[in-house]
């Protein structure tokens, strides 16, 4: 039953999530290096009474299985401690870089399925033409361009030489953020009716979302061209076409809704690596998203902020492939759960 598939699901995320989290942990702790050092001045950091309070008011005076295990309670109760840099709750620290990273992702992410399914299919049905070969060569450029060199190529060109597009950030450097009601900077512009900071943020998001969303789109159109060849290869296939179905038809229903299975696969997991942080895109565009955070946290050994950056992202990539399992049922009934 899917109750029951449901069930063991969360308790192998459970177990993966704990896995995940441990791992962080000791490994954050492995690094040879004093957390202190970039936190305190240097003249605070060699008085013992002051390195002593901090020390013991982060608990780095205590084991590592003791500090484990009262991060673990603390977690169970939904504190995730206190961010070294940010001097705030780490769990507050998500919540205020987490939309933006959101986003950012969805429209990356809408700019990859848009282009990148529609160029897959384009390329399969014209297999070894001309129309295949571009489809392969914009798909090939597309994945191999690293995001940072796309990303300052297309500052150079697009905001510098031609002015077409806003400079790096969310926003305007004379405007303001809106009331925060969701953290979705469009949205809240909206909400607020404030259609020029609207457009504003929509300018300043097309162009990160075009560069993310290129090196996305190579995927998902080689992925989508591969599968799509080889279910147009099935016997099932031949059969609609010898009854005389339309080659429209033949593609678009009998033969996509099968070779989808695993571009859904490369979609989701796409789509939770882009929620865990652009850390490229947002550091070349100044987005303050949850990738900046995470290499501010990693750089300054913040241990809360890290492992509250692990969690969130281990939780994206658990939930996310408990989607795509469910969906796998909806594109392909022979494989749902009984």
């Amino acid at each position: 039953m899917l109750l029951t598939y449901l069930g063991r699901r969360m308790v192998l995320a459970v177990v993966a999530l704990f896995g995940v989290v441990l791992t962080a942990f000791l490994v954050a702790h492995s690094v040879p290096a004093d957390p202190l050092a970039t936190v305190l001045s240097e003249q605070a950091t060699k008085d013992p009474s002051i390195r002593a309070a901090y020390v013991k008011r982060w608990g780095l005076d205590r084991t590592l299985p003791e500090q484990f295990g009262a991060y673990l309670a603390n977690v169970l109760r939904g504190d995730l401690g206190e961010s070294f840099t940010t001097r705030r709750p780490v769990l507050q620290d998500l919540k205020q870089f987490l939309p933006a990273t959101v986003e950012l992702s969805l429209a990356a992410l809408a700019v990859a399925v848009c282009f990148g399914v529609p160029l897959g299919v384009w390329a399969a049905v014209h297999h070894n033409r001309l129309p295949d070969h571009a489809a392969r060569a914009v798909s090939l450029v597309g994945a191999a361009s690293p995001i940072f060199w796309t990303g300052l190529i297309a500052l150079y060109v697009f905001y510098y030489l031609l002015e077409w597009a806003p400079g790096p950030g969310r926003l305007d450097s004379h405007q303001t953020m809106p009331p925060r009601v969701t953290g979705f900077l469009l949205v809240d512009s909206l909400a607020a009716g404030n259609l020029e900071l609207f457009a504003s943020a929509l300018r300043h998001l097309i162009l990160p979302a075009l560069v993310l969303g290129w090196f996305i789109l190579g995927i998902i159109a080689r992925t989508t061209r591969s599968s799509l060849l080889e279910v147009l290869a099935t016997d099932y296939v031949r059969t609609a076409r010898a009854k005389g179905l339309g080659e429209g038809l033949v593609v678009g229903f009998h033969a996509l809704r099968n070779a989808l299975i695993p571009v859904v696969t490369i979609i989701g997991l796409t789509f939770a690596g882009l929620l865990s942080g652009a850390v490229l895109t947002e550091t070349v565009f100044a987005w303050p998203g949850i990738g900046r955070y995470a290499v501010t946290a990693s750089t300054r050994l913040d241990y809360p902020a890290i492992l509250g950056v692990t969690m969130l992202t281990a939780v994206i990539y658990i939930t996310v492939n408990l989607i795509v399992d469910l969906l796998y049922g909806v594109l392909d009934p022979r494989i749902r759960v009984r």
